[in-house]
């Protein structure tokens, strides 16, 4: 296990889709983004080209976007984990944070948000 704090104070975009997890699956905010790393996301996150542009324009559909109250997480992260994230990080030639950001986005679709494929 590898514990991974990030920043999201920045993206308002990024806290918007992590609140949306929490409130849809009863989770803080560190449960929502370890649980949104899993098979499942890192298929759609692989198959997806779209992926920057869905999180860039995220939030454009609603009047407001959700914020965290504190925007800095600290994920511990399990070896498969760690290894879904290192595979998005090198097939989409992407940093850490932004590999967490597909997942996180990725997370939304089965909970019935409509995203570019």
């Amino acid at each position: 296990m590898s514990k991974y704090k990030m920043s999201i104070r920045q993206n308002r975009n990024v806290q918007d889709l992590v609140v949306r997890i929490m409130e849809q699956k009863g989770l803080t905010a560190s449960e929502a983004v370890k649980d949104s790393v899993n098979l499942e996301t890192h298929r759609l996150a692989l198959k997806s080209s779209h992926n920057s542009f869905a999180l860039q324009t995220w939030g454009l559909g609603y009047k407001y976007v959700k914020t965290l109250a504190n925007p800095i997480i600290e994920v511990e992260f399990d070896a498969l984990q760690e290894r879904l994230i290192a595979d998005i990080m090198e097939k989409k030639a992407v940093r850490k944070k932004t590999a967490v950001f597909f997942f996180l986005l990725r997370a939304l679709d089965p909970l019935g948000y409509n995203l570019p494929p």
